[in-house]
């Protein structure tokens, strides 16, 4: 028989047991919970030092971008300048760049179509500032430009039969040192500076710089929704 004084040491060795057995799964708990702390610290600090790398090479791509879009300003503004001291001196057109910008900008625009008279520097060079104005987000209007190009030379007759022996820009109802043309009808107002269209805005745009356009309404060579513009040969 089991006497209770043997039940007793029983109970005591077992709660002596129970004590070790507690502090050595309580330690080994401890031990694995700042091993894995310890591991998952490393994993953030790895991450944080990604994070930040990649902030830091983000921040270079934005730079390079930035200093990229500067130099093409730059070199913009200075094909600008070199025209313009031409023009003044050989007593070619100049355009009035901010007065033109000024005046379109916050306004109707439409993809535009540049041509200018075949074999003439002076037209080219006039369309090349018009075009420097135009398509600039930065300093410019934003407009999107295509050309310069000549007027091209195997034009369909069928435009205008009547001008089939005139000049390339005739062909196409060029009358004037700089044309105008679009698709577009000039609608419910009377006067050419109150028409809110592309066209009519680009027209009032030239005459706030100083070289009044003449504008075609209803030209049916332009593509759709397009604004052209022919510059033509000087007065």
């Amino acid at each position: 028989m089991f006497t209770l004084e043997w039940w007793k040491s029983i109970f005591e060795i077992g709660g002596i047991v129970l004590l070790v057995l507690t502090a050595a799964f309580g330690a080994g708990a401890l031990y694995t919970n700042k091993k894995i702390s310890k591991i998952q610290a490393g994993e953030i600090l790895s991450l944080q030092e990604r994070l930040i790398r990649g902030e830091v090479e983000f921040q270079k791509a934005q730079q390079q971008t930035a200093n990229a879009e500067t130099r093409a300003a730059e070199a913009q503004l200075a094909l600008r300048k070199y025209i313009d001291d031409i023009a003044s001196h050989t007593g070619q057109r100049i355009l009035d760049s901010k007065g033109f910008i000024q005046a379109l900008k916050g306004r109707a625009k439409a993809p535009l179509m540049l041509l200018y008279v075949r074999n003439n520097s002076e037209a080219y060079n006039f369309a090349i500032q018009i075009r420097g104005a135009l398509e600039s987000e930065q300093d410019g209007a934003g407009w999107n430009v295509s050309g310069p190009f000549p007027v091209p030379s195997d034009l369909n007759a069928s435009v205008y039969p009547e001008l089939a022996n005139a000049p390339d820009a005739m062909k196409l109802g060029a009358s004037s040192s700089l044309d105008i043309f679009t698709t577009e009808h000039l609608g419910r107002h009377n006067v050419l500076w109150e028409d809110p269209s592309p066209a009519g805005v680009l027209a009032w745009a030239f005459l706030q710089a100083g070289s009044p356009p003449l504008v075609t309404f209803g030209a049916s060579w332009v593509p759709e929704g397009t604004v052209a513009i022919i510059v033509g040969q000087k007065p």
